[in-house]
């Protein structure tokens, strides 16, 4: 047969069960079983309310996002309990710089701040460098166009003469 159950609440027959709740249409409340109000529409669709406030309020046609009771409202005008438990400050790491050996801390932050400006000594020579090459390439391009200007091999746009 089965196996022995060794858990003393089960062999006691109290079983715990979780309960089905539903949520009311109007006011987003916990209906619990037992409770609560059912309605059918015509069109088969089914309703549950928390109480008959909440199934007249919506039988009436009120707007549940202007009644200041029900969920959607404090959900619209961020009434909930539950975003200010989120919002907690959370504790940043704090990086701690120690001295290696041989070296002070203070010596190490110079040294890498020496690192830092040769990097970009370095990379304004290399851009400096770049833009003399463009200048020096335009500049012979515009001495070529010249001389053949002078020779009449380059035609100008001209448009042609009326008669």
């Amino acid at each position: 047969m089965g196996a022995a159950n060794n858990n003393p609440i089960q062999n006691l027959g109290l079983h715990t069960r979780a309960m089905r709740t539903e949520r009311c249409t109007f006011s987003w409340r916990k209906i619990y079983p037992g409770h609560g109000i059912r309605f059918v529409r015509g069109d088969s669709r089914l309703f549950h309310f928390s109480g008959s406030k909440a199934r007249r309020c919506y039988q009436i046609k009120r707007s549940s996002r202007n009644t200041v009771w029900t969920g959607e409202w404090r959900k619209a005008h961020k009434k909930d309990t539950a975003t200010h438990l989120k919002k907690r400050v959370r504790k940043r790491a704090v990086r701690f710089q120690r001295d290696i050996v041989g070296m002070t801390l203070e010596d190490l932050r110079k040294a890498r701040a020496g690192k830092v400006i040769e990097k970009t000594t370095d990379a304004e020579a290399a851009q400096k460098k770049e833009l003399k090459e463009r200048q020096k390439k335009q500049t012979e391009q515009q001495r070529k166009q010249k001389k053949q200007e002078k020779k009449g091999v380059f035609q100008k746009n001209v448009a042609p003469k009326g008669r």
